[in-house]
């Protein structure tokens, strides 16, 4: 089971309560924007199966949406918070200094002996190093969950899904293969310089229609 949120406004989703508060209607002409926010199966590893369907299904309905989603930098106990312990990093919880780590977080880590790119993020794993979707925008200070506030530090990001299946597939080489993190341009301008050349920046803009990458001020 998929449970997705849809927008008529070109506007990626910064919050997750509107997203459940949303009713449910019908997935229709109009939609600008589609979040896969909830995927349960019987299945273990069904999740590349699903979110591959999703990904047919919301661009043969709606082609001129854009597939995104909302993920907290965490999964199950451990997330960007555990990391940054782990890093002996001694950060304010709202500063520039945090956002900072964030890219350290979600920089791709080579493997032993030089092997393929990884994710420090399992999630970021599955969307980025699994399915080739790129990071389109970093949305702190998120405090609608409880569990993302200490797992995560209310971090949370869009990963968007290009319609082009040629586009997904370089991606997700340019990740594993060269430990390069596609990013939107409105994103790619908050890069730390230190990896300016570990960033591929890719223009998203499904059939001319523009849509709004645009982050939130990371600054308090």
């Amino acid at each position: 089971v998929v449970y997705t949120y849809w927008n008529d406004r070109p506007q990626l989703p910064e919050r997750i309560k509107p997203i459940l508060k949303s009713p449910i209607v019908a997935l229709g002409g109009a939609a600008r924007v589609v979040v896969p926010y909830t995927i349960s199966s019987n299945f273990p590893k069904a999740g590349e199966t699903l979110i591959g369907n999703v990904h047919s299904f919301v661009y043969g309905q709606s082609p001129d949406a854009v597939l995104s989603t909302l993920s907290p930098l965490r999964a199950g106990n451990k997330g960007f918070a555990s990391w940054l312990n782990e890093q002996g990093a001694n950060v304010t919880l709202n500063g520039e200094e945090l956002t900072d780590h964030v890219f350290d977080y979600l920089m791709p880590v080579q493997g032993a002996n030089g092997g393929i790119f990884r994710s420090n993020d399992p999630v970021q794993t599955f969307h980025m190093a699994g399915m080739g979707a790129m990071l389109a925008a970093i949305r702190p200070d998120n405090q609608d969950s409880r569990l993302d506030l200490e797992l995560a530090h209310g971090m949370m990001a869009n990963y968007v899904y290009p319609a082009d299946q040629h586009l997904l597939a370089m991606n997700k080489e340019r990740f594993v293969q060269e430990g390069i993190l596609t990013v939107s341009p409105e994103l790619a301008a908050f890069i730390p310089e230190r990896y300016h050349d570990r960033v591929f920046v890719q223009p998203y803009e499904p059939k001319g229609r523009g849509v709004d990458f645009t982050p939130d001020d990371f600054t308090p």
